[in-house]
């Protein structure tokens, strides 16, 4: 499912593009935020009705895994949070 959308550019100027409704939340926090993904990690505007849904979280899912779905799913964190890891 996507949505038109309109979305301020950096630059200034109005794009109207097909989002997700996952990437039109992204879209509209990183305008917020002056396009800084830091800002919007530490994002302190609670009483935004977006708030919770940052980062494609969804407050109001609840999901029944299985001990295995559960497992798998730690194991797939773990792998993304290597790839995304910093090496100095």
């Amino acid at each position: 499912m996507s949505i038109q959308h309109n979305i301020l550019q950096k630059d200034g100027t109005d794009k109207e593009v097909s989002l997700t409704p996952n990437r039109a939340i992204k879209a509209k926090c990183m305008e917020c935020s002056n396009w800084s993904y830091a800002e919007v990690k530490i994002c302190a505007i609670t009483n935004c009705s977006l708030h919770p849904f940052r980062f494609g979280k969804n407050p109001g899912a609840k999901r029944d895994l299985t001990d295995e779905q559960r497992a798998e799913l730690r194991l797939r964190g773990l792998a993304l949070s290597k790839l995304t890891t910093k090496k100095d």
